[in-house]
Parts: structure tokens; C-alpha cells; sequence
């Protein structure tokens, strides 16, 4: 472990040959690239120039790649994609790639495959699995690759040290602030902060560049939480994270994300486990009575208070049965997975049963179920659906003993990524964020953090019981 712990931070000798090696053959492959496109478009060589770097960067500081493709989020604004995906989509799958190329060139600076992955191994293969009877089997290969690469990623992020955890999550939480500022602004200039049918419709909503508020808030409750606990560990010296996380949590209330406010709150909670996040959480309640009670108070008398307020307010409305359409999609789920007991009907094809049954949303057929818990039962069955749910157990598990440490910031790293899970799970209770690969990505990345923490607390704790002996 001492040689996991140490590579990527200061390179040994007998690293630079291997970094001399990778830096060589991926100039060479960008140069070729960038000479044979240039004549279709000036900008492939200065884009080449990026990726090659990037490139180098996954082989060399995984940890910097995580950083840099974490910090890229606000790109997801942009809508720019590079063969059908996102900037920083593509990074998470070169760092999965570039975990199989460090596996074979430099096996003992990875971790390998084990069997408490077999949860996950499991999931892919049922995916898999669905190729076989998909009406249509591309966005099934496309999930496959992806999540495969994703699951590269969560072994290789368990080989980070603390720092480099800690310079990854604070990246996320700058590219979040960022994200969750564009977002709002949007949201503000566009004249339409309005609700309808009681709080239940919408007109605007913070989003950004994602078609569904709900995704654009999953993503920023993941990067919230795991900043929030930096926070705490150090005020003082994360002081500047603190900021950002202010900017995230506006972009998650402004979304009107029913399930995404749930989340940030839910897993804020959990964070309360703390006994210093309790003395802050009561500083600050105390600050908002005291002006409230004094009529000093710019939240309560904003506009977009009192809209996020009306809008949690139809949580528990009378029309709440009528006007919520999930336990009709819910139905709908479950006599697909009756009908495809074991393994589904395959992944993104949950919106082909929709059709033939009439299940529609402006005019179209459903994509998903609306739940992550009802989309992997239609749509992998209950082999899958039972995959990931033991996986949420074996992570659950990890994050109780990963809280066990002495060490003050590796403490506020798994209690941060854990509420983060935490509001995941909650959120996934009505929405099914996996949908965005990004989003799937983050939480591999997250659950692999968690799981090394998990494993030196284990560690830590086994050399104290030696040294007691």
C-alpha cells in the first residue's frame, strides 16, 4: 500500500522511464492526428495539443485527470460533445482507459479487481445481457462501455491519497459554484419565475444546458456535500469552498428540484453527525430567526424563496395524489419487470414498453421510470436491480468503518462523500440520474473514494489493536 499511497504524488526513478514512454507515444499520436485533420479545421491542432496532454496527465496524476475532468462540469453547459460525449464524460472514460493501461504496463500501482466488486461485475453483465433482445441496442452498448470504464475509474481512485482526494473534490466544488451560477442566472433573467396548478407546474427552472432540472441538481448535491465536509474539517483555510457551496445549494433551490432540495437536505444530515457541523447548523439557524424575527431577513421576503417554498409546499398538498403522475409510471415499471423477471428489457429501452402502452409525456413516449429503483427493476430485472442494491449496502457498510479514523480529514472526506451517497440514494427515489453518464461516473468516482477510506480505517484500526497487544 505504501507504493499506492505514494505514486502520483512524487515519481520514483523507476517511474520516469514509464512516464518518459507514455509522454512519447501520445505526442507522436497526437501530432499524427492533429497534421492528417488539419486541413478540415484550423482548431484540431490546438485541440490536439489538449488532449494529448490530458492524456498524458491520466497515466502519469490520475488524480489531476479526476480533478481536471470534475472542474470541466460547467462545460455540460456548453452542450459541446466529442463522439457523443461531453468533455467531461470523455475524461471519466480516459481515465477508465488509462486504468487498464496502467494495469498492464505498471500492475502494482492500481488495484485490481476483487471479489467484494462482484455487485458491480454483476450489473455489467446483466446490461450486457440486455444486448441480446434490444429493439434498439446502441444506447445498451453505448452503457456498457461507459459504465465499464466508470467502474476502471472506481478501482483506480482507490489508490488516491487523502490530498489528492481532497484536490478532486475541491475541483468539483469550484466547477459546481460555477455550474450552479449559470444555471441560476438563467433562471433570473428569464422573467418566468412563476407556478402553476398550485406549485406543481413550473415555467423556468434553473437547468443550464441538461434537459431535466432534476440531473442538473443530482450533479450539484454531489459535489455540495463532500465540499461541505472539507468546510468543516478547516474553515478557515477551505474558506473560499464555503463560497462555492453557497453558489452550488442556490443552482439546486432554483432548479425547483423537488427530489434534489430533498437530497442536499437529506444528506446535509447526515453531515450532523459531526458534532461541529451541529454547532454550526445551530449558528446559523439561530442567525436566520434573528432576522427573520427583526424583519431583516432578504430570504424570506425574496420572490424566489417564496417560489422554492410554494414548490416543496405541493410535497405534502391535498392534490398531491392527483397531480403526481409517478405511481401510474411506477405501475407501469413494475408489469414490465413482471413480464421480464430476471433480466429486463434492457437499458434505455424502458421508453419502447411506454409506447406500446400508451405512456406518454408531451407527446412522446417515457424514457425512464422516473426512479432509479423501478428503472433497474424494468429495465435489468431483479438480478440487476439486486446488484446495485447490495452495492448500496456494501458502501453503506464501507462508510461506517471508514468513519472509524483517527485522522481528522479523512474523517470529513467519507463523511462528505457519504452524505453525498446518501442524497444519491434519496434523490434516485424518484429520479433516475444514472441516465447521465456523467452523473453515473461521479458516483463510481465517489463510491471508490469511500471504499479506499473504508480500507485504511481498517488498516489504522488493525495496527492499533497490534500495537495494544
Amino acid at each position: 500500500m505504501a507504493s499506492l499511497a505514494r505514486f502520483g504524488r512524487q515519481p520514483r526513478v523507476d517511474d520516469l522511464p514509464f512516464i518518459a514512454a507514455v509522454t512519447a507515444a501520445a505526442a507522436v499520436g497526437g501530432v499524427l492526428l492533429a497534421v492528417s485533420a488539419y486541413e478540415f479545421n484550423p482548431l484540431v491542432l490546438p485541440a490536439a495539443i489538449v488532449a494529448v496532454a490530458f492524456v498524458v496527465v491520466t497515466l502519469v496524476r490520475p488524480a489531476w485527470a479526476l480533478a481536471g475532468a470534475l472542474a470541466a462540469v460547467p462545460a455540460e453547459s456548453l452542450g459541446v460533445t466529442v463522439g457523443g460525449l461531453s468533455p467531461s464524460e470523455g475524461a471519466l472514460a480516459l481515465i477508465g482507459a488509462a486504468w487498464v493501461a496502467r494495469a498492464l504496463l505498471r500492475p502494482e500501482t492500481v488495484a485490481k479487481p476483487s471479489v467484494r466488486d462482484v455487485p458491480i461485475v454483476l450489473l455489467l453483465a446483466v446490461v450486457g445481457i440486455g444486448l441480446a433482445n434490444a429493439e434498439d441496442p446502441y444506447p445498451i452498448a453505448r452503457v456498457l462501455l461507459l459504465w465499464t470504464l466508470f467502474y476502471f475509474v472506481y478501482l483506480q481512485v482507490q489508490t488516491f491519497t487523502a490530498d489528492e482526494m481532497k484536490l478532486a473534490i475541491i475541483a468539483f466544488a469550484v466547477g459546481a459554484a460555477v455550474l450552479g451560477a449559470t444555471g441560476a442566472l438563467d433562471y433570473l433573467r428569464s422573467g418566468n419565475q412563476t407556478l402553476f396548478a398550485g406549485g406543481e407546474l413550473t415555467g423556468a427552472r434553473a437547468a443550464s444546458a441538461f434537459a431535466d432540472p432534476n440531473y442538473y441538481a443530482a450533479l450539484l448535491v454531489l459535489g455540495l456535500l463532500p465540499a461541505l465536509g472539507l468546510v468543516l474539517a478547516d474553515a478557515r483555510r477551505y474558506w473560499y469552498v464555503g463560497l462555492a457551496c453557497g453558489v452550488t445549494f442556490a443552482g439546486i433551490a432554483l432548479s425547483l428540484s423537488r427530489g434534489g432540495l430533498i437530497a442536499a437536505v437529506g444528506g446535509g444530515l447526515l453531515l450532523l453527525a459531526w458534532r461541529r457541523a451541529r454547532w454550526v447548523a445551530m449558528g446559523l439557524a439561530g442567525v436566520f430567526v434573528v432576522l427573520t424575527l427583526a424583519g431583516a431577513n432578504p430570504l424570506v421576503e425574496s420572490k424566489q424563496f417564496n417560489v422554492v417554498e410554494k414548490r416543496l409546499s405541493t410535497l405534502t398538498g391535498p392534490g398531491i395524489e392527483e397531480s403526481n403522475r409517478r405511481p401510474q409510471i411506477w405501475r407501469v415499471a413494475r408489469e414490465v419487470a413482471g413480464e421480464h423477471p430476471f433480466f429486463g428489457v434492457g437499458v434505455n429501452q424502458f421508453q419502447f414498453e411506454a409506447r406500446r402502452r400508451g405512456l406518454t409525456e408531451h407527446g412522446a413516449p417515457l424514457e425512464n421510470a422516473h426512479s432509479i429503483v423501478f428503472s433497474l427493476m424494468a429495465e435489468t430485472g431483479i438480478t440487476g436491480l439486486a446488484a446495485f442494491v447490495f452495492l448500496l449496502g456494501q458502501l453503506a457498510v464501507r462508510a461506517v468503518t471508514a468513519l472509524g479514523t483517527s485522522d481528522k480529514m479523512r474523517y470529513a472526506l467519507a463523511l462528505g462523500i457519504a452524505a453525498a451517497l446518501l442524497g444519491f440514494v434519496l434523490q434516485g427515489l424518484t429520479v433516475a440520474q444514472i441516465r447521465v453518464s456523467f452523473i453515473t461516473g461521479t458516483f463510481f468516482a465517489l463510491a471508490g473514494m469511500l471504499t479506499a477510506l473504508a480500507d485504511r480505517a481498517s488498516a489504522e484500526a488493525a495496527e492499533s489493536r497490534a500495537a495494544a497487544r
